[in-house]
């Protein structure tokens, strides 16, 4: 058998262009395919040295300066690789303004997403008035989801002689600018914010009726005495306030009772009801007759 000698292979790979053709063919072919692995690879090995590096450097015990160092440029190289803050998607945000959310996340367009204190930014969104719970997520790899879920709004209430809009547990909303608000029934009272929705409930029984009043104070901490937009006061008792507030519907309906030039109505009492005129005569009723 006759030995090739390399004069001899250089001709015949002159002699076979198309071969060499088709092998730098595959050669590039192949090079495109790995490239997205190569990039896949480069955020890996960085995720791995932002989480797993400060764990190792605690157990070495070369955290300090050069830790420090390490840590800047890892995340500025997630932020190049484009793992940044380039959106924030806010869901259930009605009360709370778009610009209270945005600082109380303290996030802005570029931050490394691996940099974000998840934990922190929902303590803040939860520190905001109309807050009551949020939830904070990262999206990679550039996208931050914020959902919050607000207070609800129930009453105006009148402590210290100023008024502020709460909620039922009577957490503080609003202090200025409660004039979108002024439908809201006023309240007075100690506590009173979280006896609102019992009262409202009584209320809503007779719904005519209930849009004549206009505010309520809770007297000790026990039962209610309306005030009605004719400046009559009503006097509820603390027990089944509700078949009383029925009876003054009725009574009003059949009688006229809230045309009347009085200055309070008594209802504590399940078979008398007492009437106080302005001149301050009153006027004690029972069982439907005068007493």
């Amino acid at each position: 058998m006759r030995r090739l000698t390399g004069r001899d292979s250089r001709s015949r790979r002159r002699a076979n262009p198309r071969d060499r053709a088709a092998a730098l063919a595959r050669k590039r072919a192949l090079q495109l395919r790995l490239r997205p692995l190569f990039r896949i690879g480069r955020i890996t090995l960085l995720v791995i040295l932002v989480v797993g590096g400060p764990w190792w450097l605690w157990q070495s015990g070369l955290a300090g300066r050069g830790a420090e160092w390490t840590g800047r440029s890892a995340l500025a190289a997630s932020a190049w690789l484009g793992l940044s803050v380039q959106d924030i998607l806010l869901e259930g945000r009605s009360g709370t303004s778009r610009e209270e959310v945005i600082a109380a996340l303290g996030a802005k367009r570029g931050d490394p997403m691996i940099a974000l204190d998840i934990g922190a930014m929902r303590t803040r969104l939860e520190a905001v008035p109309w807050i009551k719970s949020a939830v904070v997520e990262r999206r990679f790899p550039d996208t931050l989801h914020v959902r919050i879920v607000e207070r609800v709004p129930l009453t105006l209430w009148q402590r210290a002689g100023r008024l502020v809009l709460v909620d039922s547990e009577g957490v503080v909303l609003e202090e200025k600018n409660l004039g979108r608000y002024r439908e809201f029934l006023m309240v007075i009272g100690d506590d009173a914010p979280r006896a609102v929705p019992g009262l409202l409930a009584v209320l809503r029984t007779e719904p005519a009726l209930a849009k004549k009043v206009v505010a309520a104070t809770l007297v000790g901490a026990r039962r209610w005495t309306l005030r009605l937009d004719t400046g009559v006061d009503v006097r509820l008792p603390a027990d089944n306030p509700q078949a009383a507030w029925a009876r003054l519907a009725a009574l009003d309906r059949q009688h006229k009772l809230l045309g009347r030039d009085l200055t309070t109505i008594d209802l504590r009492l399940p078979d008398r009801l007492i009437l106080k005129p302005k001149d301050d005569v009153r006027i004690g009723r029972k069982g439907g007759k005068d007493a």
